[in-house]
């Protein structure tokens, strides 16, 4: 039986560009952005289990369960800010630093919307496994497992706005702006004019005339897995085959996803833009950064749980989209052989098999077109089977010297919200004007077409034929501990990959708008989805040692060193001319930990880096994007006792502080542009275990 705990806040601070807009003289200048402060705090609990019964020796069982709760509390208070893509006024005197960027400018006519949000977060986590394991001789064995689990959010993103008082009641005022790059360049430092920090000078209002005074996310994920495996074992005593193994999984898999979204209205008839305000029901609190001192708050669920405003649903086709459910099934047979076997002086240990796995994926989404929001359901999927070769060979070359050789074909799976078959088609949105073309997502004609986007249920996996080498040396200090170097090398040729791109999709089968006149006249359109592309490459090295240092010097004995360095490249091109590297994926990565471990002790100091790379982020409405991430390097330290005799003998305490130097997270698009920029801060952990 076993039981965790942990209770750790974590706070951080967020300052986000909405990016660069075009300025005088051929500049660019910041369009606007915001600033955030979170207090966050994250409490989870654990409970594990496993009952174990072997009668005789021909049968064995075990029965595992594992339940899980976590929860979030995050408040969000910051600020808003419309400069060039508001109604800003850029005056003269403005600085223009390197990439022709202005650095610092003075704006008049802005209009700071104060932030005061909440983002509450229940998640639970529940898993049961049994096995059975028959032995019906020394050659044979048969292991039957079955396991299920499931997995259930709920999460809430709620969104409440102010805004400065007007000259005239009912409006939102406006303050003086000064935006200048802060000295380590990695955001914006803003002086408001008017005090945001006092009350007295805000009100509850839609500052941004973005049409609603607050706004309500509501979101539901349950993913349910359930899997049955039968496994056949049969064993050699003699012979270069040590036993050979095969059998089936079948994994039946669900996810859903639901949302539901309100606008947030203070009047009890219009909604937003001014058409309701209230007095600002919060206080000054201090806030400490992007040059606000003070700024202040309230508490928006305590606001919204009062019934303060009227809940409008907002009946949208991007709303739509975030609806789906994804059925997947996957039916697995494989049988491999073990190997053992010697060449003269070379032993040869490894393994030779292959998989087939067949794949039946389905997914109900909603349709969306102008004019029906809410969307038609429409249901699709797909069929299909690979087969994955694979040979995993060891040469023991030297004594203690190892030259591993690995090929295989390998499969990854698509994301499930990939999968989804929701979509928007359109087109009279992208009706040109005089003398230019129609255009969806960079497809150009003189005609018009139908346009849409969103989920692929017909998507297939990412498939690579892959191949290792690794030379391995092994040793033992005099004390008895033991360390190894490597050398690794890896080569994948991407036969599939996965990204978002144009195809030709014929609308025939799905539900379009009512006919009118100047409507495409082919049901042909061109549809934007996660769609395979084929061709591309993941190459790489990388070195590592685990070292204990008493193998270069006895008396050092306790202290040791592992270190590793990757190299990776890779390429795609999912457009013709338009290469680019793997998302996820640095150039360098290295990782450094120093140790001592010795009565009782161990003390832990760790080093990463990687530089800089393409990621996938939550963009707006929650939605994956590519952003260009800045290179990080994080270092964390740990210390820990444990009581080897005496009253607390077999008790364990520790300290671990993580993110050391304080490092933040972030993205540019080019000098003196910083896109995103979070700061989370130190994380310091204290607890301890206990064994009896």
């Amino acid at each position: 039986l076993g039981y965790a705990y942990q209770d750790s806040p974590q706070p951080g601070l967020q300052n986000e560009a909405w990016g660069y807009a075009d300025g005088p003289n051929g500049t660019k200048v910041i369009g606007g952005g915001k600033v955030y402060k979170d207090d966050a705090n994250f409490e989870r609990s654990g409970w594990a289990g496993t009952v174990q019964f072997k009668p005789n020796d021909f049968y064995e069982t075990s029965f595992d369960l594992f339940y899980s709760t976590f929860d979030k509390t995050q408040i969000r208070t910051g600020v808003e800010y419309g400069t060039a893509w508001g109604q800003g006024v850029l005056q003269p005197g403005y600085t223009v630093g390197g990439n022709n960027t202005i650095t610092n400018s003075d704006w008049a006519n802005v209009k700071p919307v104060i932030r005061n949000d909440s983002n509450p977060q229940d998640n639970t986590t529940q898993s049961y496994g049994w096995n059975n394991i028959f032995t019906f001789n020394e050659n044979w064995q048969m292991i039957v497992d079955l396991a299920t689990s499931k997995a259930e959010s709920d999460f809430m993103y709620l969104e409440t706005y102010g805004g400065l008082i007007g000259t005239t009641p009912g409006t939102a005022g406006v303050s003086d702006l000064n935006v200048a790059l802060n000295g380590s360049g990695n955001y914006y430092d803003l002086t408001f004019g008017t005090d945001i920090g006092n009350p007295a000078n805000l009100q509850l209002i839609d500052a941004g005339n973005w049409g609603q005074d607050g706004y309500l996310k509501d979101f539901q994920v349950e993913d349910t897995v359930d899997s049955y495996r039968l496994d056949f074992i049969r064993s050699f005593a003699e012979g270069g085959f040590t036993s050979i193994e095969f059998g089936v999984n079948y994994t039946d898999r669900e996810k859903t996803k639901s949302s539901e979204e309100y606008k947030l209205c203070i009047d009890d008839v219009s909604c937003g833009n001014g058409s309701g305000s209230a007095p600002f029901p919060g206080a000054s609190q201090s806030f400490g950064f992007s040059g606000i001192n003070t700024i202040a708050v309230y508490d928006a669920e305590q606001l919204l749980n009062s019934g303060f405003y009227r809940l409008d649903g907002n009946n949208h086709p991007d709303i739509a989209n975030k609806n789906w459910d994804i059925k997947e099934e996957l039916t697995t047979w494989y049988g491999q052989a073990n190997i053992d076997a010697e060449f003269g002086s070379v032993r040869m240990t490894g393994n030779i098999g292959i998989q087939y796995v067949q794949v039946d994926q389905e997914s109900s989404g909603y349709a969306t077109y102008q004019g029906n929001p809410g969307g038609t359901e429409r249901t699709s999927g797909a069929s299909y089977g690979n087969f994955l070769p694979s040979i995993n060979l060891n040469f023991n070359v030297f004594e203690d010297q190892y030259l591993r050789v690995a090929m295989a074909q390998q499969m990854a799976r698509p994301r499930m919200d990939a999968m989804r078959a929701s979509y928007d088609v359109g087109y009279r949105d992208l009706d040109p004007g005089p003398g230019e073309l129609y255009n969806c997502n960079g497809v150009e004609s003189t005609e018009a077409f139908w346009c849409g986007g969103g989920g692929n249920p017909e998507l297939k996996p990412w498939l690579a034929d892959a191949y290792d080498l690794s030379y391995e040396w092994y040793f033992t200090s005099e004390a008895g501990n033991k360390g190894y170097l490597s050398l690794a090398l890896f080569y994948k040729n991407l036969d599939s990959y996965i990204y978002y791109g144009n195809r030709l999709y014929d609308f025939a089968n799905d539900p379009l708008p009512p006919p009118q006149p100047g409507d495409p006249t082919s049901t042909i359109g061109v549809l934007n989805q996660p769609i395979n592309g084929e061709g591309g490459y993941m190459r790489g090295y990388e070195l590592t040692a685990s070292v204990p240092l008493d193998a270069l010097w006895a008396p050092l004995e306790g202290f040791g060193l592992l270190a590793t360095y990757a190299s990776n490249d890779s390429d795609i091109e999912p457009f013709p001319g338009a290469n680019q590297p793997i998302p996820g994926l640095s150039e360098e990565v290295y990782n450094a930990s120093l140790y001592w471990e010795r009565f009782g002790w161990q003390i832990r100091y760790n080093y990463r880096y990687r530089s800089d790379y393409r990621g996938e982020t939550r963009g707006f409405g929650g939605d994956l994007t590519v952003i260009d991430i800045s290179a990080e390097t994080i270092q964390d330290a740990q210390i820990q006792y444990t009581f080897g005799s005496g009253f607390a003998e077999n008790l364990t305490l520790y300290l671990q502080v993580n993110n050391l130097g304080d490092e933040p997270f972030r993205s540019d698009a080019g000098e003196n542009r910083p896109i995103n920029y979070f700061e989370y801060g130190r994380q310091t952990l204290i607890g301890f275990s206990y064994k009896f």
